[in-house]
This record gives C-alpha cells, sequence and structure tokens, in this order.
C-alpha cells in the first residue's frame, strides 16, 4: 500500500476522508473479478452531438409554450360568438381559453411521461420528470382558474349568484359533473405531488394515484367535445382535437405498455444470480436472448418488473452497474424503500419484464480527454458502468467516491482492480453527512484532483449530495456546460 502523506493521513485519523489509492479491505485483490470478466459491447455513443440534455429540455418546453400559444390563436380564429362585451361573457371567454388550454397542458404532461424513447434518451427521465413536476403546477392553476372563470361567467359575473350556478351546473348540465370528479382527481394528484406529502406516502400508493390521470384526460375529452363552443358546429376542429387525444393514447400503449412485452418477447430475461455487494445491497444478473440488441448503453438504466411474489406489480428504474456484454446484464439495488427491500431476496429464474434503455447520462456527453466521475452511496451503480465506456476513449478518469465509511463501499473489489491495472484512480471520501470540515468542498476537490477544471465530471447520488457537490465544482472552476449530473431520486 502506498504510503500515506501526513496531511492525508490527519483527515483518514478524524474519519471524515480517506484519500489514499488504495482501499485498506482490498489491498491484496490481485486476481479480475468475476464481474469483469466479460467483455463489454462496444457501441458508438448515440446523440454525441454535444446537445446538454438541459438545453434539450429548455427546447421541449419552448415548444409547448409556442404549442399553446398557437392553440389559443385558432380557438379565437375559429370560434363563433366570443365577446368580451359583458362581464359575464368576458368570464366565459375567458374560461373556455383556459379549459382548452389546461386540456392541451395535461395531454403534454402524459407525453412527457409516456417513455417515448427519443424523449427518455435525448433528454433523460430525471430532467422529463421535473419538467413534469414544474409544468403540473401550472396545470392545476389554469385548470383551477377555468373552473372558477366558467362559474363566475355563467353567473352573469354576480358574486352572489355563483353557489347556485355552481349547483345548477352540477345537477343539471350534462357531463359537467363528470368533469368535476376528473378535475378532482387531478386536484388530488396535484396535492399528493407536494414534496412535503410526497416524501411521506409508499411509492406504490403515490404511483397508482398518479394513474388516475388518465380518468381525468378522458373525462376532460368528453366534457369538451360535448360543451365546448369551439367543437360546436365544427367538424374540423373536433375531429383535430379527437386526434391529438388519440395519439396521446396510442404514445401511451405502444410505449409504456407494448414496450416491456416487446422486450419480454424478443429476450425472455430472467435472474441468473444475485450477488451480496455489501450490507443490504445486492448485484442481480439478468440472462436472456439477443442482450446486443437492447442497444443499452453503460449510464442508461431500465424500469425493472421482477416477476416474484411481493414485486410483480411494482415497477421501478434501476441503472446497468456494468456495461453492458453478450451475456448478461446487471443492476445493483439498495434496501432503500420495501420494493428494492425485497429484491435484496430474488431468487435465480425470476422472470423480469423491462422497459427502456433510457437515460442521456452517457459517455456521448464526454467533451475532454480527461474526466472525473463523482459518486455518492448507492449512486455509484451507473457510474460504475460508465468507467467501463470510457477507459476506452478517456486517457485519465478519476472516480471519487463519497460514502459514510467503508462498510457502504459497494464494487470495492472491481474498482480496486480497475486502479490497479490502470484503468482510474479511486479516491474514498468517508465521514457521517455533517462532518467537518465537509468533505465535499471546493477546496478538497482540487486537493485530490488539481485540474478538476479541466475535466468533464458526471455525478450520481442522492439529491442533497449532488447539490452540494455541484456547488463545490461550480467553485472549482468547472464549466457548467461539463457537468453532467444525474438525479439519482426522481
Amino acid at each position: 500500500m502506498p504510503r500515506v502523506p501526513a496531511q492525508r493521513r490527519s483527515w483518514l485519523e478524524r474519519g471524515t476522508a480517506t484519500l489514499g489509492s488504495v482501499s485498506l479491505r482490498t489491498r491484496d485483490i490481485v486476481v479480475r473479478p468475476a464481474a469483469l470478466q466479460a467483455r463489454p459491447m462496444r457501441r458508438r455513443p448515440r446523440g454525441a452531438n454535444n446537445v446538454r440534455p438541459d438545453v434539450r429540455v429548455a427546447v421541449m418546453l419552448a415548444a409547448a409554450a409556442v404549442g399553446g400559444v398557437v392553440l389559443l390563436g385558432l380557438f379565437w380564429a375559429d370560434t363563433q360568438g366570443l365577446s368580451f362585451a359583458t362581464s359575464g361573457e368576458a368570464f366565459t371567454t375567458t374560461g373556455d381559453a383556459l379549459g382548452m388550454l389546461a386540456a392541451y397542458l395535461l395531454m403534454v404532461q402524459v407525453l412527457m411521461m409516456a417513455r417515448v424513447p427519443w424523449l427518455e434518451r435525448g433528454i433523460g427521465s430525471d430532467r422529463l420528470a421535473a419538467a413534469h413536476r414544474r409544468m403540473g403546477e401550472w396545470v392545476v392553476i389554469v385548470l383551477i382558474a377555468h373552473v372558477g372563470t366558467i362559474v363566475v361567467g355563467y353567473a352573469n359575473g354576480v358574486a352572489k349568484a355563483v353557489p347556485g350556478e355552481v349547483v345548477t351546473l352540477l345537477m343539471h348540465t350534462a357531463y359537467v359533473g363528470l368533469a368535476a370528479v376528473g378535475t378532482g382527481f387531478f386536484l388530488l394528484i396535484g396535492l399528493i405531488s407536494l414534496r412535503a406529502i410526497r416524501r411521506r406516502l409508499p411509492y406504490e400508493l403515490w404511483y397508482y394515484i398518479h394513474l388516475s390521470v388518465y380518468v381525468s384526460l378522458a373525462l376532460a375529452f368528453a366534457h369538451q367535445i360535448v360543451l365546448g363552443p369551439t367543437f360546436s358546429g365544427n367538424a374540423t376542429a373536433r375531429w383535430a382535437w379527437g386526434a391529438a387525444y388519440v395519439a396521446t393514447g396510442l404514445a401511451v400503449i405502444v410505449f409504456r405498455i407494448g414496450g416491456p412485452l416487446r422486450l419480454a418477447y424478443r429476450h425472455g430475461l430472467y435472474v441468473t444470480a444475485v450477488k451480496p455487494e455489501g450490507p443490504d445491497t445486492v448485484s442481480i444478473y439478468l440472462g436472456g436472448r439477443n442482450l446486443r440488441r437492447l442497444g443499452a448503453q453503460p449510464g442508461q438504466f431500465f424500469r425493472w418488473r421482477f416477476l416474484a411474489r411481493g414485486s410483480w406489480w411494482q415497477t421501478h428504474p434501476f441503472s446497468l452497474s456494468a456495461a453492458p456484454n453478450r451475456e448478461w446484464l446487471r443492476v445493483t439495488v439498495g434496501a432503500l424503500g420495501n420494493h428494492s427491500r425485497a429484491l435484496q431476496n430474488v431468487k435465480p429464474g425470476t422472470r423480469v419484464l423491462a422497459e427502456g434503455p433510457y437515460g442521456a447520462f452517457t459517455a456521448a456527453l464526454r467533451t475532454r480527454r480527461k474526466v472525473l466521475l463523482l459518486a455518492g452511496g448507492i449512486g455509484i451503480t451507473p457510474l460504475r458502468a460508465l468507467a467501463d465506456a470510457l477507459t476506452s476513449t478517456a486517457t485519465d478518469i478519476v472516480l471519487i467516491y463519497r460514502a459514510s465509511d467503508m462498510g457502504e463501499v459497494v464494487f470495492a473489489q472491481e474498482l480496486e482492480w480497475m486502479q490497479r491495472n490502470g484503468r482510474l484512480t479511486v479516491h474514498y471520501l468517508l465521514g457521517k453527512r455533517d462532518a467537518m470540515p465537509r468533505p465535499l468542498s471546493a477546496e478538497r476537490l482540487k486537493y485530490l484532483v488539481p485540474d478538476v477544471a479541466d475535466r468533464d465530471v458526471f455525478l450520481c447520488g442522492p439529491p442533497g449530495m449532488v447539490e452540494a457537490a455541484r456547488l463545490a465544482l461550480r467553485r472549482a472552476g468547472v464549466n457548467r456546460r461539463r457537468l453532467h449530473h444525474e438525479r439519482f431520486a426522481f
């Protein structure tokens, strides 16, 4: 083991960081670990056009905004009888426009989460989910404004008449009751998506309540076609609006339902082995037919459904933790929740349904020959796979691994073997989250990697760690265009 300088020993003794390049537990490893025996499939990274995923998000949201403006323009041009002459008419016209806009944004929301491959691979699920949440807040606001202005408009702008008008609309106007049910479902989705509530709900409960958005979408369509002034006597508008809904529904069916069934038929994935990687962490190896045709890249993930008791009805995203090869795929799962804890005991032979591959967190983002990989906890999984891909193209790869202690380090033997064979340099930053001095600081990063500002940085870990690392990296001089991060929880 190389001698550790005195300054580094002081950090090690305090327990806040281990900066030596060789792990104490794995210093005698000389044989290549079994997980590194298979040869990764060499693929040219898709989308190597250096267009950053966050730029693509901005383009997507701008396109959605333009679509909304065009929709409102068509609404004004093609709807007969619109008027702002009286307060009642002004409220009604505004409410009709807001209803069209709410339905349009709801379709965009569904398309974002429809698992459309070119969106998932070009932007990434983490950024799509973040954009989905932000847009969801606006949909709720627009929907509430639609209901309020319509009711006030039907009450001719008289506040005292609003309660009676609500009863009349619900009891005596076709499809308004169903529309109210759909609105209630959507408001419930918005409520449970608030971070304070979302953190307290089991993922499965949140997920299945979230599926009621499809009911809201269907009820909104029926309500608009019957009552919307744009569609009264305008067959072209009805057909165009119906086609938009059909296209949205087909996207969900083809990609969210058809995708896993197609992969199951083509590849027949199943569990071949389960290997412990540390306390409450296992690697699951999967075999199947024609794995080469999956087209997966290191750094990407699939949504997995393990057809075992207690797990078959749940699906969760797990990144590949090794570069895909012709023999097996590997995912590594930590016991972070009920579902992932159940997978610690999954049996070989268990059939698996998968959606993917998804994600833009791949070697295609690299622009420099020197690379820094910065991992936190189980966030090492996509970076471990990326290391396989980057060793064939990058000339200098450094991995900084943040964990509470060596007991939490995953892939210690594999990382040690890769380091001994000159593939990468490994540094461990160990210590509690509130350790002082802060392990993730600009000064510490520059001490470990003096040329950090000249490298591409790939970052993955829990949200708090990612945010702290991003701030430290920016202070260390890393250009934001070379800072690529994957939100481990999204």
